[in-house]
């Protein structure tokens, strides 16, 4: 009777252990005997205990591959999840390996033994469990009062509870968030002296620099950014390592998104054009949507189409309308390029065509991504000097990548340098030479970097640094992890390549 009852026990145990996991925790023995025990104890009660195995096996089988490959509920799965559109779903269930799906199979075919279970056990070893458990639930909370942290003060670090708490405190933020842009700026005075008569901005989709040749990467897949004459920053670091976190920490005096660059350059006078490959996102607006729709013009579009060299590519179809904003009238003009770029799948990015294996074909692919972008920033650039007028482009790309797979494939993360270590150079007109600009440079400083670049000040956009130099600048290490806690770049680990 008594092995009965432990094998039974270990059963349930391992349940729940798939369950955290699946749920993007890790593994901690004292909360799973925590929950298994008390499931000894609802055990009695048939209908609840049942219900309560079919809510977790549902929330496991359905978030496990996003558990396993992202970790728990934060602002990046939600804010993904919230403003997504249905391009980018398509490409997130794409990208994820087959295996999670089996897991997932797996774990509901699990949970059908598990209802099935039944426990005897007497009064003292119930008391026992149920001491356990409530003992378990309450350190979190106990903690949270302690430290004044009421965030915590209504969950527990049990994930059971943590799952659903943090996912309505996520989706309850995003609501707040979504707020916090709507209406007009703040902004005050603006002066405005630009340089140049056009002003481009081509913002890159999930480039980390160390896959690109003109950062050392050995396969050339950069001949344009290779040799491009201007400031290459070696040592920029992006706001966060997803696309909605960082550009709205990048393109706006965050939380204040409504003071984004934008709004400044309207307001200086510019005729403002944002070109999205990204599209709009339904019902809700993503941040860097919300901003760009505050533009004179704003296209979003989609589609592939032929770059230079014959290369198809899914963010050549910006190229139409980036012409249409060169030859409309205006004294100073800003112009923002939003690519899909190198976001996952990589493989369809280029239309599944490569020049060089590297590895695996998800790599290749991804080596091939970078080319093809490195193609269209010269197209554009070559469009500019068409025009027989001062301009000036600036590239970055929102975020870098992970490795997983035994590094076959890379990932959306925050753990690693390589999530925040992306490109970044300003090219111009009346450029002659390259400057390599080697200091720490932030993508929160990155207003101040506009400002600068642009010719458009105003007092709430801090000039304490000449971000466009070799001048060492404070505060150039935060970044922002997918719990939106602020981090110093410094103290993450390497994801080198083998």
């Amino acid at each position: 009777m008594k092995n009965n009852f432990l094998l039974k026990f270990i059963a349930l145990f391992l349940f729940f252990t798939a369950i955290h996991y699946a749920m993007g925790y890790h593994f901690k023995i004292f909360y799973i005997l925590a929950i298994t025990g008390i499931l000894i104890v609802v055990n009695d009660y048939p209908k609840v205990y049942k219900t309560i195995i079919a809510i977790y096996t549902l929330v496991g089988i359905f978030y496990l591959p996003v558990g396993l490959l992202y970790g728990y509920p934060d602002y990046n799965i939600f804010s993904s999840f919230y403003y997504t559109d249905s391009e980018e779903a398509k490409g997130f269930l794409k990208n994820i390996n087959y295996k999670y799906y089996l897991l997932s199979i797996l774990l509901l075919c699990f949970s059908y033994f598990i209802f099935k279970l039944k426990f005897e056990v007497n009064k003292k070893s119930k008391f026992a469990f149920s001491a356990i458990f409530l003992i378990i639930t309450a350190i979190s909370p106990i903690k949270a009062i302690s430290e004044g942290s009421w965030r915590l003060l209504l969950t527990s670090g049990l994930p059971e509870y943590r799952f659903f708490t943090e996912s309505l405190f996520y989706l309850d933020y995003l609501q707040q968030e979504k707020k916090s842009i709507e209406g007009n700026d703040t902004f005050e005075t603006v002066t405005s002296n630009p340089k140049y008569h056009v002003y481009v901005i081509v913002i890159g989709e999930s480039v980390r620099r160390d896959f690109m040749h003109s950062y050392g990467f050995p396969i050339e897949n950069t001949p344009f950014t290779d040799t491009v004459k201007g400031y290459i920053f070696d040592n920029y670091i992006s706001a966060s390592g997803s696309t909605n976190l960082s550009l709205s920490n990048t393109l706006s005096l965050y939380p204040k998104m409504q003071n984004n660059i934008i709004s400044l350059a309207n307001k200086a006078g510019f005729k403002t054009f944002w070109i999205s490959r990204q599209g709009t996102y339904g019902k809700h607006d993503g941040p860097v949507a919300s901003i760009a729709k505050r533009a004179t013009h704003a296209y979003f579009v989609g589609g592939s189409a032929l770059l230079d060299n014959n290369v198809m590519s899914q963010d050549a179809s910006v190229i139409p309308n980036f012409v249409e904003s060169l030859e409309q009238p205006a004294q100073h003009k800003l112009i923002v390029v939003h690519l899909i770029g190198s976001h996952s799948p990589f493989c369809d990015r280029i239309d599944n065509t490569y020049e060089q294996f590297h590895i695996s074909d998800k790599l290749s692919c991804y080596i091939q991504s970078i080319k093809n972008t490195d193609i269209l920033l010269s197209q554009i650039q070559q469009l500019l000097i068409k025009q027989n007028t001062s301009w000036s482009m600036l590239y970055f790309s929102d975020h870098g990548l992970s490795f997983i797979d035994n590094q076959t494939d890379l990932i959306h993360g925050d753990k690693t340098r390589q999530n925040y270590e992306v490109p970044f150079f300003i090219t111009s007109s009346d450029s002659t030479q390259r400057e390599v600009i080697s200091t720490r440079r932030s993508a929160m400083s990155f207003m101040t970097l506009f400002s600068q670049w642009t010719g458009i000040s105003e007092k709430s956009i801090s000039q304490s640094c000449t971000m466009i130099s070799n001048q060492e600048c404070e505060n150039q290490n935060t970044v922002i992890n997918f719990d939106k806690d602020s981090m110093n770049f410094e103290r993450l680990n390497n994801d080198k390549k083998k």
